[in-house]
């Protein structure tokens, strides 16, 4: 009797062991496809740098990495600009200044714009707005209206300006 119930226990005591490892395992290879597969159209930002190249005049440089296996279209909508106090916001329409680029499978793009604003008086937060639209091939990638537009990427700067 005392050798069936010990026996029964180590059995009991390696399925409770089997079995937290397999939920384990279950968790971290659910984990890693959820990782992977969560949003497959992403651009990465690289690195990123605001500057004030006078009172109204400014210039956002982004490096845009695409490690997905598609082609992507971005084009710069908008910039909106806080004060650090938020007692203030201010929207600034830069599409006219800024130019459509396609960013191709594996590539990294370096993307400069230089815009004018004379709302913009003080530091504060800026965010920019691009529209990220997707590309069938690199020869058929326009920014057109038969683009299909797949979503807007907002990136965050810190604008210190010179009294």
């Amino acid at each position: 009797m005392n050798r069936s119930i010990s026996s029964l226990i180590a059995f009991l005591i390696v399925l409770g062991i089997t079995i937290s490892i397999a939920i384990f395992v279950s968790r971290f290879i659910i984990g890693s496809m959820s990782l992977m597969y969560e949003n497959p159209n992403r651009l990465l930002v690289s690195s990123k740098h605001v500057s004030a190249l006078s009172p109204q005049i400014f210039r956002l440089e982004i490096v845009f990495s695409n490690p997905t296996k598609q082609a992507f279209c971005i084009k710069l909508d908008r910039v909106d600009f806080y004060t650090y106090s938020l007692s203030s916001s201010e929207t600034v329409s830069v599409s006219q200044y800024s130019p459509a680029i396609v960013v191709a499978s594996g590539s990294t793009i370096n993307y400069e714009i230089v815009f004018r604003s004379s709302t913009i008086h003080s530091s504060g937060i800026m965010v920019a707005y691009f529209n990220m639209y997707n590309c069938t091939s690199i020869q058929l990638c326009r920014c057109n209206d038969s683009a299909t537009y797949i979503e807007a990427i907002p990136i965050m700067f810190q604008l210190i300006k010179s009294p």
